[in-house]
């Protein structure tokens, strides 16, 4: 006869991709909500704007200073289109463009210059197809700028590069998936990672890629660890050299607030705390130092949002400061039905169940000092499994179930 163990888990350390980056709430957008918005950052300053605010489509800008926390209109964005814009930032010069309206897909590409606060039009996209949703990422004096959304499926998987010098566009290889918008990019040194999206037609990805720029190609890396069917309308940053991917939707358009980090050292993915607030998609997302930041976005109501969230390394020390939590599980193995009791000062609790590759499965919020929380998890095959107990973003304790039904 097996007999279940009642067993404790004291664990005095934290996994460092899960906590030595904290979350904290900025201002707010001094505006209504608003969704497939976009972003670029130069020195100190956040720019945020284009959109939809769910009745209309909305071509103003919003400077943030991340030195007092502040919002400040700039001139609004004068292109064709407002929503799903691509962004990026070369030498100290934002550049925004495609995007679509109401009436049209655009091709049109600006440079604002926050010395003179005037925008400027750049050349034109050549590509044959106008599109809106593409990933972007930038090397060099280049930008990458790939797939999108024509207007409807089937999606693209031509890529270009932007050349900020010459302003000239000049066509690359192709990304590996035949058609793919929605998705994220991000690069890291000499390489650019992209991945995620959706075809449209009920097909999400996991699947991230990485691009060479001296060979002009493509190898498939770690697929994003997301337990759902794939992810499309997300968003990623970079923060000492690592790439962030978080929120967006599956293909039932379910919304996750979920939140990795990828070492291009190791080739791995890591979990880390989940974004504040409510779970979005079609948000948009900057890097300011060794910060990184996602806003606006649509719940899982369909109501534009306008909050914004800083990601950023703890204070020294913090990160691997001891903290006395006692968990309690109950029966273990067990086919599904688990108690967890625990013990300890609790300010901001969540257990987080992944499997064994980090993919998560499920959240469950815990407060108070002491008490018993009953975890349903019969819908998950018979197997080993992670939780991981966090309080206000830090890792606290940790252990291992089995599930035998």
């Amino acid at each position: 006869m097996k007999k279940n163990v009642l067993f404790t888990i004291c664990v005095l350390f934290a996994l460092r991709s899960i906590s030595q980056y904290s979350r904290t709430q900025k201002q707010s957008m001094p505006t209504s909500g608003r969704f497939y918005s976009t972003a670029f950052s130069i020195g100190h300053y956040g720019f945020v704007g284009g959109g939809s605010n769910g009745s209309s489509d909305v071509y103003d800008f919003w400077k943030w200073d991340k030195n007092t926390n502040t919002w400040t209109q700039i001139a609004n964005y004068p292109g064709i289109g407002s929503a799903g814009l691509i962004a990026f930032t070369i030498n100290g010069i934002g550049y925004v463009g495609f995007g679509t309206s109401p009436s049209t897909v655009a091709k049109d590409l600006w440079a604002y210059d926050t010395t003179s606060g005037n925008w400027t039009p750049k050349a034109t996209f050549p590509g044959t197809t106008a599109r809106y949703a593409c990933f972007t990422f930038v090397i060099g004096n280049n930008a990458y700028v790939g797939c999108g959304d024509p207007g409807a499926p089937p999606y693209l998987n031509d890529v270009w590069e932007y050349n900020s010098v010459s302003n000239k566009w000049t066509q690359k290889t192709s990304f590996p998936l035949s058609n793919d918008a929605g998705m994220v990019g991000f690069a890291i040194g000499k390489h650019g990672y992209a991945g995620t999206g959706g075809t449209g037609l009920g097909t999400d990805f996991n699947n991230f890629y990485e691009y060479d720029t001296a060979s002009d190609t493509w190898t498939a890396t770690a697929a994003l660890p997301y337990i759902g069917s794939g992810l499309d309308h997300d968003v990623s940053f970079i923060i000492d050299n690592q790439g962030f991917v978080g929120t967006g939707r599956n293909t039932s358009l379910v919304s996750t607030r979920e939140f990795w980090a990828y070492d291009t050292t190791t080739g791995t993915w890591g979990a880390i705390a989940n974004l504040g607030g409510v779970s979005r998609n079609q948000g948009t997302s900057f890097s300011i130092g060794n910060c990184g930041y996602a806003t606006t976005g649509m719940d899982s109501l369909n109501h534009p949002l306008n909050d914004l969230w800083q990601y950023g390394p703890l204070p020294t020390g913090l990160d691997e400061r001891p903290t006395n939590v006692n968990i309690k599980i109950y029966p273990n193995p067990s086919n599904g039905i688990l108690n967890f009791y625990y013990s300890g000062n609790i300010k901001k609790g969540e257990i987080k169940i992944t499997d064994l590759v980090g993919r998560v499965n499920d959240f469950h919020e815990i407060n108070g000092t002491n008490g018993r929380i009953t975890i349903n998890e019969t819908t998950l095959p018979n197997g080993m499994y992670l939780y991981q107990l966090l309080d206000s973003d830090k890792l606290v304790s940790s252990g291992k179930f089995i599930i035998q039904k």
